[in-house]
């Protein structure tokens, strides 16, 4: 049972975390439209339109399980259990997400868009790695650590990744346009995964 200090501050971290989360998904294309031209901006948002929207699945998955994880919160095997089951589940969703849009990027791009935007094929296709990337990890222990009431870790995260999305997009934007804007949010993405799942494990054992 959290106090009611403890529950205070898990709302003040989690009104950061809202913050800092949404920045993270706007930052990008202020980064790019100050940098680049409006056909850049127009060529980002094609690219990532789609990928950044295959989260959804892991994002009702979790909410539909998060009083679930809240109730177990200190219970060691259902953790470990449930990521076991997760990976089972979306492992190999997210391969299939991966081949199939890798190999038809040209004809999805076509048909949600047009024949116009069939030059971004090579950065859907690192997008698509990202968010796929992030369906493992980010979404995973990020939803885990807010359930166990560890969401500060979440805010911390998503402070660290602002920083480096914005480092890396201006030495990578100048460099190779918009498509250097993809790959500072995939690495934004990896970086945010990657602190959250060093985050949960660290803390795995205090539990």
């Amino acid at each position: 049972v959290f106090s009611l200090v403890e529950l205070k501050k898990y709302g003040y971290f989690a009104i950061l975390n809202a913050v800092f989360s949404d920045l993270l998904f706007s930052l990008d294309v202020i980064l790019l439209g100050f940098l680049m031209s409006e056909v850049d901006v127009a060529y980002y948002r094609v690219a990532l339109l789609i990928p950044a929207n295959i989260t959804f699945l892991t994002a009702i998955f979790m909410q539909s399980d998060y009083p679930i994880i809240a109730k177990n919160y200190l219970n060691k095997i259902f953790l470990k259990d449930y990521i076991t089951n997760y990976y089972k589940l979306f492992i190999p969703i997210t391969l299939l997400i991966l081949i199939v849009g890798i190999l038809a990027k040209d004809l999805i791009l076509d048909l949600f868009f047009s024949a116009n935007y069939e030059n971004v094929g090579v950065a859907f296709s690192i997008a698509l790695f990202g968010f796929s990337i992030s369906m493992l990890t980010r979404n995973l222990y990020g939803n885990i650590l807010s359930a166990i009431g560890l969401i500060k870790y979440n805010m911390i995260s998503s402070v660290l990744v602002l920083i480096i999305l914005t480092l890396s997009a201006l030495l990578l934007v100048p460099m190779y346009g918009y498509l250097g804007m993809i790959i500072s949010m995939s690495i934004g993405l990896l970086s945010s995964g990657l602190f959250l799942m060093y985050f949960f494990y660290s803390n795995f054992k205090k539990l």
